[in-house]
């Protein structure tokens, strides 16, 4: 069974407990432990800078840590649901959704998803369709 911590409250704690555990189902993935963090824009900024030398803040980050780690396999995903609003305001998106469909993003990057390809984006797109029809 996979622990999952959940950090913030921009979605309901049993929430976003719940998404994931459909994800970590959906993708019949063995993983020990998952957090999911909501934070700021100066707190993601910070870690995109450092992480993906990337200086602007971002919707999500995944860190992955696989079953070499005393905690076996999972990850965390830090979210941040200012820019998430402001993506969502800009495509017409309802904001509610657009965190549950970048919860699931980011999980499934812990999951070994990639999406710097067209066809990788296609194919996370997909899945995060599929999961949140199912969830």
């Amino acid at each position: 069974m996979t622990e999952i911590d959940v950090h913030g409250d921009a979605l309901d704690g049993s929430e976003v407990r719940e998404l994931v555990g459909s994800i970590v189902a959906a993708e019949q993935a063995r993983v020990a432990k998952v957090s999911v963090s909501f934070t700021d824009e100066p707190t993601i900024r910070d870690l995109n800078r450092r992480h993906r030398a990337k200086d602007k803040a971002t919707d999500v980050l995944s860190y992955p840590f696989d079953g070499s780690f005393p905690q076996g396999s999972g990850g965390e995903v830090v979210i941040c649901p200012a820019v998430v609003e402001r993506l969502a305001r800009e495509d017409g998106r309802d904001f509610r959704q657009a965190l549950r469909e970048t919860v699931v993003h980011g999980v499934l990057h812990l999951l070994g998803h990639e999406d710097g390809t067209d066809a990788g984006a296609r194919e996370m797109d997909r899945r995060t369709r599929l999961i949140l029809e199912e969830a």
